[in-house]
């Protein structure tokens, strides 16, 4: 991983790492195969790393790859790198398949993810190193409904309550809201009734 290292700042790695452990920390409550697991720590360790790559980059990496994104991600630059972080792994890495999925859509969802996907984009959130409100808020959130409820209901509350403070937020400072974290959204409400009740 020399080169994720010489992408990222040091805080930056040590988010990355962060995020593999708790994914691996939780990996065990869902029966995740050995191969799940490698695939979701490889993600783990790449989801960031065009993390801090300046808005032109980013372009240039979709550019390259003929990728046209819709006008509502374009214009959400803290979103664009999980999109383009998968396209770089891929370049960099041969990543492809799960991996790819899991780094594309760490950071809005998007409809029907997979445990993996789940547990990337909750443990981004919540890894420990992360201390806003938060971040400290979803965490505990999570944490008491693990002992409250099913593990796989648990997840799936988290990435909620996780969703809609991302789509409040947005609400709030007048930003566009991705039209991924709405469907996904969605999926979870339309798929999971529980959460209605």
């Amino acid at each position: 991983m020399g080169y994720l290292k010489l992408r990222l700042s040091e805080k930056r790695y040590s988010h990355v790492c962060s995020v593999a452990d708790e994914c691996m920390r939780y990996s065990d409550l869902f029966s995740l195969s050995d191969s799940q697991k490698a695939d979701l720590y490889t993600a783990s360790l790449l989801h960031d790393i065009t993390k801090e790559e300046p808005l032109q980059e980013h372009i240039s990496i979709l550019k390259r790859n003929k990728i046209t994104l819709p006008e509502d991600e374009m214009q959400s630059p803290l979103t664009l790198h999980a999109r383009t972080g998968a396209l770089l792994a891929k370049e960099k890495y041969g990543i492809n398949g799960d991996i790819f999925s899991m780094i594309d859509a760490h950071t809005t969802g998007k409809e029907n993810m997979s445990v993996c996907e789940k547990l990337l984009f909750l443990c981004d959130f919540i890894e420990p190193k992360r201390t806003n409100p938060a971040c400290r808020r979803l965490r505990d959130f999570f944490l008491n409904n693990l002992k409250a409820m099913p593990a796989y209901t648990a997840l799936d509350s988290a990435l909620l309550e996780s969703m809609d403070s991302t789509i409040r937020y947005l609400v709030d400072e007048k930003r566009p809201i991705s039209q991924r974290t709405i469907r996904a959204r969605n999926f979870i409400l339309q798929t999971k009734g529980y959460l209605l009740k």
